[in-house]
């Protein structure tokens, strides 16, 4: 497994990552508030 940070370019394709994971989005994983947390 790799681990890294992700710049918010990359946001689809974590998306997707995410979901074929079973994880489910909430509210706070908007784009927007993404790039606040990573900011």
């Amino acid at each position: 497994m790799n681990i890294r940070s992700f710049s918010l370019e990359q946001w689809e394709e974590v998306v997707a990552l995410w979901r074929r994971a079973g994880i489910q989005l909430s509210r706070s994983d908007t784009p927007e508030k993404i790039q606040k947390k990573l900011d």
